[in-house]
């Protein structure tokens, strides 16, 4: 809890910054906004280690192919990091950069996805001929 509270103080204080820079120097605030958002971005990838680690050992437990575990991490940095450029872009009042940014992310998300569904489509086949 005291991490989101950190978190939201910062990023309303990046805020204020941004609002008064803005005012004078308006090419210097979204240098600014940009930094304030890398630097989340940065702060929040810190904790994922934690999270991919509790994963793994889900995965493990349960007998889960670990190949699963490289999808998902690179799954989840696709998203966070299309998110976050698709969301400099909208600051930056580049609407159209920022959707063929997202829909580059989406390409990539899906070529990712194939193999597993690959291999959950054979998984399947496999129970039908065994049950038929």
């Amino acid at each position: 809890m005291a991490d989101v509270i950190k978190l939201s103080v910062f990023a309303v204080i990046c805020c204020a910054i941004t609002l008064t820079v803005r005012a004078y120097r308006p090419e210097l605030a979204q240098q600014a906004a940009v930094a304030a958002g890398a630097m989340v971005l940065i702060y929040a990838m810190e904790k994922l280690g934690g999270i991919f680690g509790e994963i793994k050992t889900m995965l493990e437990t349960y007998g889960v192919p670990s190949e699963l575990l490289t999808v998902l991490i690179k799954l989840t940095g696709i998203v966070y990091l299309v998110q976050s450029a698709a969301d400099a872009c909208r600051d930056a009042n580049e609407t159209a950069i920022a959707g063929r940014v997202e829909l580059a992310g989406r390409i990539m998300i899906v070529s990712l996805c194939i193999p597993c569904i690959k291999q959950a489509m054979d998984m399947i086949a496999r129970l039908m001929e065994g049950a038929g």
